[in-house]
């Protein structure tokens, strides 16, 4: 199920064993600038952190690149976190703009 405009998108794997189930919540002008608040997703194997996972979202289309490449304030499970952190299955990352007043 997908929905456009500021919507919540989940993403129902087909099978949960052995796999990462992961809650991402983008906050105020990255939600407006991507389109979405939150997404369930499961992440491939090779997602092993916050490092992997940020350039493998940027592949998206749209302006997913231009606006991951800002600086970030990014948590895991309301805790903030270094790029190197491990993602479990489970984790709710959140992704914000570390300073939104100079967002084009």
């Amino acid at each position: 199920m997908s929905q456009q405009d500021n919507q919540t998108v989940t993403v129902i794997p087909e099978r949960l064993h052995g796999k990462r189930v992961i809650t991402i919540l983008y906050f105020s002008a990255l939600a407006k600038r991507l389109g979405l608040e939150s997404e369930t997703i499961t992440l491939p194997e090779e997602i092993l952190s916050i490092e992997n996972l940020i350039p493998w979202l940027m592949t998206r289309r749209g302006d997913w690149q231009k606006a991951l490449a800002e600086n970030l304030i990014i948590s895991i499970n309301r805790c903030v976190v270094e790029l190197k952190q491990t993602i479990s299955n489970k984790d709710e990352i959140s992704l914000a703009l570390f300073d939104e007043e100079n967002i084009n």
